[in-house]
């Protein structure tokens, strides 16, 4: 009888055992931990690089918009022309961020399609 009750605890643990580690393909070569983690480390540096490249893109918006409310503002006031050179002007600050963001996506594009060295 033990020995059934010590057999079943074995299979549990190799089930167990099995869902922690998936086991690996033969033609892969097995990873150490410390590979694994330098792998993860770079692929960390990677996605940080990418997003500080991005990260522009909303301050880009509004600091387009802001001036662009200030110089029709401005403008507005010296024509006597209220609301609508400062429209204006907000919309072209929308246009140019707007292309920004066009330039920036293919650019962001391209670097996809472009295969990277090993």
């Amino acid at each position: 009888m033990p020995s059934d009750v010590a057999l079943a605890m074995s299979e549990q643990e190799t089930r167990r055992d099995a869902e922690i580690e998936p086991p690996q393909h033969p033609s892969e070569p097995s990873t150490t931990d410390s590979e694994r983690a330098a792998q993860d480390r770079v692929e960390q540096k990677r996605m940080m690089k990418q997003a500080g490249k991005y990260s522009f893109i909303g301050i880009e918006f509004g600091v387009s918009v802001v001036i662009g409310y200030f110089i029709g503002s401005w403008l507005d006031s010296k024509f006597d022309t209220s609301p609508w050179l400062t429209l204006v002007f907000i919309l072209l600050g929308l246009a140019s961020a707007s292309r920004d963001l066009f330039r920036l996506a293919r650019r962001y594009k391209r670097e996809q399609d472009t295969p990277n060295p090993p």
